[in-house]
């Protein structure tokens, strides 16, 4: 009795028994091992049961190979090899339970070539060509017998141009079917160099996660902001997107461009999306060999200052040129006599010069003026009149040496620290803190007395950021954190919500429960824009009265 007959007779003798259908069916061969790889699976399952798998020619149906496997669990995964006869050309899996539906993939067929004719088609067709057209119409009619197909393979889905693109790349290659895997490699490197040239910022994450790994991107100074092992990073999955999308604003014509522009992307992405504009700084000095330009102007401008005037900026950052024009401008600014830049704004155009809000017994224009003298610059007219006089009148604020308060200035985050210790009776003789920027400074005690009570950690471990305007959403946490309040709701009113840094969102909305703080008449709060002097004495008005 032959093995047709018997595989007949056990099938007719199952169908009483069970009732098994094949839901699914996924099917692809490796090239390399000439392996086909079958999985799928059952949507009802009979440990009794059996199936068979037959793989046949699209040609005509004729079956090359035929086993039999036990039904074990809803899902199935087996390998395959067809004997070495087989002719080169496009074959189907079946796969049949012995009772109810089986399921076939004669729709995405798959093609199947011998060993001798793959190591022809690598070492005698494709190796040593020197023309681009040439060797991209070859590849085209012989992608297949490597296993390589428009169901598995991106190359038939470029039109001609980027055929012949990707093709330059494989010219004056050697190959052996030995070195099959570094063929493979380097096509897959063409054509993801390729596709990513052609992207859109909609289709460039799903080709560069695709083929990421053909372009060496571990070696890049940046890669610990893709791999997240710059902890440093807060926003990561946020520069990982940015960052891939600006391929889409560079001209990608080969592999080291295609580092080279990630590599500043990372950077660019990282800078746009701090929290803090103190990371800006440690952005640029941890990965300076990501940036194309020259940084003697970057390291002859007052850094805390530049990184305060970038953040201030809230640019997305796309190009390397916009960022070194941005640090001229701030080393301008500051040369010029400047704060650095303050592009932020504040609801005014001044960018903050002599404040009032001084140490007692420092020198020069640091120092308390009496108090009991009208500010010049301040009719009874302007909103916050009241308030600054009501301030004055408790020793919180003063104005400068011409008697002018200037309420349309910037406040620094030095500044409103001592405004605030003085406005809650924070003031200790004996704090101590380890920000560098400050130390011998009259400001020292006034920022030691906010860290002591865990206020301030300043914009980073060895840095308050003296000289730095204070942004309104920096102004919040910490008025927020002086008076313990605490929000547990997420919702903000504010109609530009989501321009509010995550570290500041809850505390602004604990202060405009408790009536402190308010938004401009847009329903806007601004939160990136620099503090006013007059908005700065309207918050710990609101605090203390």
């Amino acid at each position: 009795m032959n093995t047709k007959r018997i595989l007949a007779l056990v099938l007719c003798a199952l169908i009483c028994f069970t009732s098994v259908y094949a839901d699914s069916l996924n099917v692809s061969y490796d090239p390399e091992t000439e392996l086909i790889n079958i999985e799928g699976s059952f949507d009802d399952v009979s440990k009794s049961s059996m199936y068979s798998i037959e793989v046949k020619k699209v040609l005509d149906d004729s079956v090359v190979y035929t086993s039999i496997e036990n039904v074990n669990s809803k899902n199935f995964k087996t390998k395959v090899m067809l004997s070495s006869d087989c002719e080169p050309e496009e074959y189907y899996v079946s796969v049949m339970p012995y009772s109810g539906a089986g399921a076939n993939s004669k729709d995405k067929p798959i093609f199947v070539s011998s060993s001798t004719k793959k190591d022809d088609i690598l070492k005698n067709v494709l190796s040593n060509q020197t023309d681009k057209e040439v060797m991209a119409k070859l590849l085209t009619d012989n992608l297949k017998y490597l296993g390589l197909t428009k169901d598995n393979c991106d190359y038939f889905s470029l039109g001609k141009s980027d055929k012949e693109k990707c093709a330059n790349l494989l010219l004056n290659k050697s190959f052996s079917y030995e070195k099959y895997s570094e063929f493979y490699e380097l096509l897959n490197l063409s054509l993801g160099i390729r596709m990513l040239d052609g992207a859109t910022k909609d289709t460039a994450t799903d080709i560069f996660e695709k083929y990421a790994k053909y372009f060496d991107i571990e070696e890049l100074v940046c890669y610990p902001v893709y791999s997240g092992s710059d902890k440093n990073i807060k926003n990561q999955a946020d520069v990982k997107k940015m960052a891939i999308e600006n391929f889409a604003n560079n001209d990608l014509s080969d592999l080291d461009k295609v580092k080279k522009y990630f590599n500043e992307n990372l950077l660019l992405a990282a800078i746009s999306n701090v929290v803090s504009y103190g990371e800006i700084a440690t952005h640029i000095d941890k990965y300076e060999d990501a940036i194309p330009f020259s940084l003697s102007v970057y390291n002859a401008t007052n850094k805390t200052l530049t990184a305060q005037y970038i953040a201030s900026l809230n640019k997305k950052y796309s190009n390397m040129d916009t960022l070194e024009d941005d640090i001229l401008a701030a080393y301008t600014s500051q040369t010029s006599g400047g704060s650095g830049g303050s592009g932020g704004g504040g609801g005014s155009s001044s960018k903050g010069g002599s404040t009032g809000f001084f140490a007692p017994g420092a020198t020069g224009n640091v120092g308390l003026n009496d108090t009991s003298l009208s500010f010049n610059d301040l009719p009874k007219t302007h909103w916050a009149y009241n308030i600054v006089e009501n301030l004055k009148q408790k020793g919180i604020v003063s104005g400068d040496n011409n008697g002018n308060f200037n309420p349309d200035s910037y406040i620094t985050r030095e500044e409103f620290a001592k405004m605030l210790v003085s406005a809650l009776g924070f003031y200790d003789e004996n704090a101590e803190c380890g920000f560098e920027d400050v130390i011998n400074h009259w400001s020292y005690k006034y920022v030691a007395s906010l860290y002591n009570k865990k206020i301030t950690s300043g914009i980073n471990e060895t840095s308050f950021g003296k000289g730095i305007n204070i942004t309104r959403e920096d102004m919040a946490t910490l008025c927020a954190k002086a008076k313990n309040l605490v929000s547990e709701d997420t919702l903000c009113e504010f109609n530009d919500a989501d321009s509010i840094s995550d570290y500041a969102l809850s505390s602004v909305i604990a202060l405009c429960k408790f009536g402190a703080v308010k938004g401009f008449e847009d329903n806007s709060f601004r939160p990136k824009n620099n503090a006013t002097r007059a908005e700065a004495a309207s918050i710990i008005y609101n605090l203390i009265k």
